[in-house]
């Protein structure tokens, strides 16, 4: 990505202009300086093209090469496979839990289709949507509060030793 956003260096400043990570009303302005140092993204080209291609068809399918043939060598068809999200944990002896953390103003992954998945993965144990948090406020937040949420689900699901708090959230929630 980094040699992309070299290249290409306007599309990945409208990308960080879309995700607004600086001049959002939901996050902390110095934590968000920090964050802008850090390398654009995580992402993979590919993997911001699969998002764009599920976007695009409105399915969950698996990433589409665009080319008969890779998609023969990868899946053994013409067209990507559905990704079976009802059917996570479903060849599993042990369910893992699935908690879903939303935040209201997320412009990449909006409310709407965040429910829209809660609806189909049957393993989702907490569903919330956080008022005044973008998609960047989960790393960057004026409040953290979420991982109030998070550390009890931890605990709640975690089998054996119980989680310390102050280790995990410190200086943020307490």
């Amino acid at each position: 990505m980094k040699t992309f956003c070299w290249w290409f260096g306007s599309i990945c400043n409208g990308i960080t202009s879309l995700l607004n990570i600086d001049g959002s009303p939901y996050n902390n302005s110095t934590r968000s300086k920090v964050e802008e140092e850090r390398p654009l993204s995580s992402a993979s080209l590919r993997e911001v093209v699969h998002y764009g291609q599920i976007v695009a068809s409105g399915e969950y399918k698996r990433y589409n090469f665009n080319d008969d043939k890779l998609n023969i060598n990868h899946y053994g068809r013409f067209q990507p496979p559905l990704i079976p999200l009802a059917d996570i944990n479903s060849h599993s002896n042990e369910q893992v839990p699935i908690g879903m953390f939303v935040g209201q103003y997320d412009d990449l992954a909006v409310p709407a289709d965040c429910t829209k998945t809660r609806d189909t993965v049957k393993n989702t144990v907490h569903y919330n949507v956080y008022p005044d948090m973008d998609h960047s406020s989960f790393t960057v937040g004026l409040t953290m509060d979420f991982f109030k949420d998070a550390i009890t689900l931890i605990d709640k699901y975690n089998v054996g030793t119980k989680t310390n708090k102050s280790d995990i959230a410190g200086e943020y929630l307490y």
